[in-house]
C-alpha cells in the first residue's frame, strides 16, 4: 500500500493507493483515529469539519476539511497515515 498527503488550498488530501482488499479495514481504521481512539501524535482528526472519502479502483482518497480556524499538520498527519496502515495490516493480518 502506497499513499500521498497534498496540502490543498482548504483541505488535505489523503490518498491511498495499490489495495488489495484492504479498503474497508481501511476506512475503520481512519475512523477510529477520528473518534480519538489511536495513536497518532496530535489531534487533527478529531477535530475536522467534513471527511469525504472516494473510492476508485484500488484506490481510497480522504479529503479531511479543518474548521477554519485550524490548520492540519502535514508532518503529524504522515505520522497518523503509517500508525492506520500499521493497525489496517496487523487487523488483516499481513506482515508490516
Amino acid at each position: 500500500m502506497k499513499h500521498s498527503i497534498e496540502q490543498q488550498p482548504d483541505h488535505v488530501k489523503i490518498t491511498f493507493y495499490e489495495l488489495t482488499n484492504q479498503s474497508d479495514t481501511l476506512i475503520k481504521e481512519q475512523k477510529k483515529c477520528m473518534d480519538g481512539n489511536c495513536r497518532c501524535p496530535s489531534d487533527d482528526l478529531e477535530h475536522l469539519d467534513d471527511l469525504q472519502i472516494k473510492e476508485e479502483n484500488s484506490t481510497i482518497i480522504f479529503e479531511l476539511y479543518p474548521p477554519a480556524d485550524r490548520h492540519l499538520n502535514i508532518d503529524n498527519l504522515e505520522e497518523c497515515v503509517q500508525y492506520i496502515i500499521a493497525q489496517t495490516q496487523r487487523s488483516m493480518g499481513l506482515n508490516i
